[in-house]
């Protein structure tokens, strides 16, 4: 996870463990209150959670058997956290109509927010689902070739996110 050590030590030093306002004591589950559009604009990034890459069924929102498994591995990883508060942001490729590829982008980033809330019974007011379409591409790498770069760029990451104290 990109910025582990910052997390863990947050996550030691309090604010991501016990001492934060609402947090949860060790062992038991935060209750997070529903926020605004502006509100969640307004978290601070805390890091993004390490995940393989989540597949779909080509040009649809519908989650593989492996993109499952890779959610649910999340979904794991984010026990480690129960403080934070996640936005899972869905990526497209660049090419095609920019409004069906945000489109898209979105579907899948609530698929797998439904899929965390129903199947892992994360807090809902602890996710928020956004589809960036193909707006915001990765940075291509030195010398990777289109074929490996167009590969990487439909993705749904998983960000943490806070209130800032």
């Amino acid at each position: 996870m990109q910025h582990r050590l910052y997390v863990e030590e947050l996550f030691k030093s309090g604010i991501g463990a016990a001492q934060a306002p609402g947090a949860a004591k060790p062992g038991a589950a935060r209750k997070f209150a529903a926020l605004t559009a502006a509100q969640w604009d307004g978290l601070r990034e805390i890091g993004t959670l390490k995940v393989r890459p989540i597949t779909f069924q080509s040009g649809s929102s519908e989650l593989n058997v492996d993109g499952r498994a890779e959610v649910d591995a999340a979904a794991q990883n984010l026990r480690h956290y129960p403080n934070f508060r996640v936005v899972v942001r869905g990526h497209t490729g660049a090419r095609g109509d920019p409004e069906s590829n945000r489109e898209l982008s979105q579907e899948r980033a609530d698929t797998i927010k439904r899929h965390l809330l129903v199947t892992h019974g994360i807090d809902e007011a602890r996710v928020r689902a956004v589809g960036y379409g193909g707006e915001r591409p990765l940075a291509r790498l030195d010398s990777e070739p289109d074929r490996a770069y167009e590969y990487r760029l439909p993705r749904v990451e998983l960000q943490m996110v806070a209130e800032s104290y």
